[in-house]
């Protein structure tokens, strides 16, 4: 949610609510889910953007291809790989 913070060099939407930007950094400090629902409330009130698409990467690995982890950024280490014996 801190993308569509007033401050936030990622929000190109160009957003800003003072009052949106008030419960992200409560819900931030206290971890509270009712105050991340407060934001979220004012966010879908607003509706600064719509999401129309999203990036998907797609792999295509050959099943004798062992040690394929691939991490939160969708890196694949390829130190790990190793071929099964097929």
């Amino acid at each position: 949610m801190d993308i569509f913070t007033s401050g936030n060099t990622n929000n190109h939407m160009r957003y800003q609510n003072k009052e949106f930007d008030k419960w992200v950094l409560k819900a931030d400090e206290t971890n509270e889910p009712s105050d991340y629902q407060q934001a979220i409330d004012i966010l879908n009130k607003d509706i600064p953007a719509i999401p129309i698409y999203y990036y998907v990467r797609v792999k295509l690995v050959k099943p004798y291809v062992g040690g394929l982890h691939i991490d939160l950024m969708g890196n694949i280490p390829t130190k790990n790989l190793y071929i099964i014996k097929h």
